[in-house]
């Protein structure tokens, strides 16, 4: 099984970014600074998962369109609007986020 499947459970399911060790392996440094629970209240850790699962979700979107060309369209959109900004402040809570509530901080 590709890594990158273990994260993607399918249409209108949340990623699991953490399933896929391939790509935890690769954003070691982002992941881990995302995750410092010393500085991050349950708030900011909520968003902090957001804001990793959008930055799976980019790094994935080329094989995503090959088994759900409809989220890879969403996840296009998202970004070429500014929709995510991972790193930065700016969350929206797009299909495969659901279940989790969005936090939207001005840039």
């Amino acid at each position: 099984m590709e890594s990158w499947r273990r994260a993607w459970k399918g249409p209108g399911l949340p990623v699991k970014p953490f399933e896929d060790i391939e790509w935890v392996e690769q954003r070691r440094e982002f992941v881990s600074g995302l995750l410092d629970a010393s500085t991050t209240s349950s708030e900011a850790a909520e968003e902090n998962y957001r804001l990793i699962q959008a930055q799976w979700m980019l790094d994935h979107v080329k094989e995503l369109e090959r088994v759900d060309p409809e989220l890879a369209a969403e996840v296009h959109r998202m970004s070429e609007r500014g929709g995510f900004t991972v790193g930065l402040t700016r969350v929206e809570s797009p299909r495969w986020a659901r279940g989790r509530k969005a936090k939207v901080r001005k840039a």
